[in-house]
């Protein structure tokens, strides 16, 4: 079958690669000496972009690669993987991890405010509400992991 699975994730590790390059040039240490760091303003958001496409580009491969496991098994399969959630995705295949569902379902909820951006009012904004993209992408790339390992009894080659 052919499919875009490994040029998704690919660009998805690169844009995390570049978004680490450039918040570590940010990065420089505490002038008294204290322990910490302090970022300098990035005026372009070039490791805010990078992390974007990693979000975005993690959600596409996981969609592409949970159909493209569920098309090799029937189509009835692939017909419900398409329409699950995120965390309910796995659960077709008989992974049943917790904890795994409850990091698909962060994920899912941060890949959608990413990509479907509504503006808080900002008596409505909180802390806790606000994201920090960069963490999110840098989560991505562990849940990628993760989801290879639990999926690695169906083939995805």
């Amino acid at each position: 079958m052919l499919t875009n699975t490994k040029t998704y994730l690919a660009i998805a590790r690169e844009a995390h690669g570049e978004m680490l390059r450039v918040l570590e040039g940010h990065r420089s240490s505490q002038p008294d000496g204290c322990s910490g760091f302090v970022y300098r303003h990035d005026p372009d958001q070039r490791s805010f972009k990078q992390a974007l496409i990693c979000i975005t580009f993690t959600g596409i491969y996981f969609e592409a690669l949970t159909f493209a496991c569920a098309i090799k098994v029937s189509n009835t399969l692939a017909c419900k993987v398409d329409r699950a959630l995120y965390e309910e995705k796995l659960h077709l295949f008989g992974v049943h991890d917790d904890q795994l569902s409850k990091r698909l379902k962060a994920f899912r909820l941060a890949r959608k405010d990413v990509v479907h951006e509504k503006s808080p009012s900002p008596a409505a904004l909180t802390i806790p509400d606000m994201r920090n993209a960069q963490a999110t992408a840098s989560e991505c790339v562990k849940l990628i992991d993760a989801i290879h390992a639990a999926l690695a009894d169906v083939s995805t080659s």
